[in-house]
């Protein structure tokens, strides 16, 4: 983004031991400059307008007050953007700011974006575009405002990855309650070929004699996603 030359990184990253010796760690880093600058080709244009100075938020919310600055604004659109695969906590997190600026500005008519890689490794780049959910965002707020103070006092059955699977496949599959049930047990217990959420050591502190993948775990993955994935929409690459 700086038009720095990757190729000259490429000496500094093989001392640290990053690369492969050889000829394979020249081909690796190669590719990855490649697909690099790729990346940056199809984001660079969702950066052009200018980026506003970080945005001071000060919000009045049932019992609560959320004061947040906010970055990464340009010309009235928020957008985040990372070279890797996109995980749920960077819908969250992108959610949270969308939010909090749609609260906080609610003629302004905020729309949002998130750029990265796919899951599907076939594809190189992808992005997420967010409407404004206008009158909604405060009620919004206030719900996960709830879940967070209820998170202070014991710990709640709300897993980015296990219960976004949940979500995903509910939302996709409207009644198929079991099968959304499935893939959050899946993404929560792992297979021989990925690790399963469960292993987090915080949540095997917490949960280690339960399955949190229960009726609790349902509500509040419908409350937490259901509306983020409402107003999501996918631009593949």
């Amino acid at each position: 983004l700086e038009g720095h030359d990757p190729g000259r990184l490429f000496s500094a990253k093989k001392a640290e031991g990053l690369l492969p010796h050889g000829t394979p760690g020249e081909c690796t880093y190669e590719a990855f400059a490649r697909n690099t600058e790729r990346f940056l080709l199809r984001t660079e244009p969702y950066l052009k307008d200018p980026i506003i100075e970080p945005i001071g938020i000060e919000l009045k919310i049932a019992d609560f007050r959320l004061t947040a600055t906010i970055s990464d604004v340009y010309a009235g659109r928020l957008i985040h953007y990372r070279y890797a695969r996109l995980r749920p906590v960077d819908h969250l997190r992108l959610w949270l700011h969308h939010l909090a600026l749609s609260a906080a500005f609610p003629a302004t008519g905020f729309h949002s974006c998130l750029i990265g890689l796919p899951a599907n490794r076939k594809e190189e780049w992808t992005s997420f575009e967010y409407s404004s959910p206008a009158a909604a965002a405060s009620e919004l707020l206030e719900g996960l405002l709830d879940i967070y103070w209820q998170g202070l006092v014991r710990p709640v059955h709300f897993f980015p990855k296990s219960s976004w699977a949940y979500a995903a496949e509910l939302l996709k599959k409207p009644g198929s309650t079991e099968s959304a049930l499935r893939k959050a047990a899946s993404e929560w217990k792992g297979s021989d070929f990925s690790v399963g959420e469960q292993d987090n050591p915080y949540y095997e502190l917490c949960f280690r004699y339960t399955d949190p993948v229960d009726e609790e775990l349902q509500a509040l993955a419908d409350r937490v996603y259901r509306p983020l994935l409402s107003h999501q929409r996918e631009a593949k690459g």
